[in-house]
């Protein structure tokens, strides 16, 4: 298994980078992406944790031109400053963000659940979001769930099968699925929090819900089942305005 999270997802995405600027998006992205439905084009966006930038590639296709990615892995900043030349990139991490400028739309799509510190990397994302701009940040929302219990056997599991094995058989199947268990069973971080906790968060950070989009795998139109199998959700993104203090 790779030493930090950075390295890791540099592994984990090899075919990802292959299918970047294809149709076939996983449906947390899409989701994402859709989040920026109503928002004017000339807003400033920068994306935390931006990956090998395939948000920022459709956000760009969609018509907005002002967007900006930070990312822990090297490698992946390298790429999209070779590939996506309309990104303003830099290189940095979730907790510590040293960055002057503020923008309109701060992303955080699935990543501040791979740090150790969600209150932490709260307040980095606020500290560069405007004044009544928005916060889009999704989250695992699993916490005490069939579907916790299952990760954690899995996480055990993979001290006992490593990690180039795993890989290895789960080649043949789609990269949304294979990528999917790689995550949950070998990412060095995955700390999970409650809603209530969440909340809380948001409360100190003088952060609104203005909206909120569920994603749960095969379980869609079952209330009863979701709860038993994710919890509160599977994943979660939250749209969030900054009001002032």
């Amino acid at each position: 298994m790779k030493s930090n999270t950075g390295s890791f997802y540099s592994d984990i995405h090899q075919r990802t980078i292959k299918e970047i600027k294809s149709k076939s998006i996983g449906d947390v992205i899409a989701m994402a992406v859709s989040t920026f439905d109503k928002e004017k084009k000339s807003k400033q966006i920068i994306e935390i944790g931006s990956g090998y930038g395939q948000i920022l590639y459709l956000l760009q296709k969609k018509g907005f031109y002002n967007l900006s990615g930070l990312d822990l892995n090297k490698e992946a900043v390298l790429f999209i400053k070779k590939n996506f030349k309309f990104v303003t990139m830099y290189y940095g991490t979730a907790l510590n963000i040293n960055l002057k400028k503020k923008y309109d739309i701060v992303l955080c799509n699935g990543v501040l659940h791979h740090t150790n510190s969600l209150e932490k990397g709260l307040k980095e994302l606020n500290k560069i979001c405007k004044n009544n701009g928005k916060i889009i940040l999704g989250l695992y929302l699993f916490k005490n769930s069939f579907f916790d219990f299952f990760v954690k056997i899995l996480r055990k599991l993979s001290l006992i099968f490593p990690y180039k094995i795993t890989k290895n058989l789960l080649m043949p199947f789609p990269i949304k699925y294979s990528d999917a268990i790689l995550d949950h069973m070998y990412v060095p971080v995955l700390k999970l929090n409650s809603k209530e906790d969440i909340i809380k968060y948001f409360n100190k950070n003088n952060l609104k819900i203005k909206k909120v989009y569920n994603f749960n795998p095969f379980i869609k139109n079952n209330k009863f089942l979701s709860k038993i199998f994710y919890n509160d959700s599977f994943f979660k993104i939250f749209v969030l305005q900054k009001s002032k203090k």
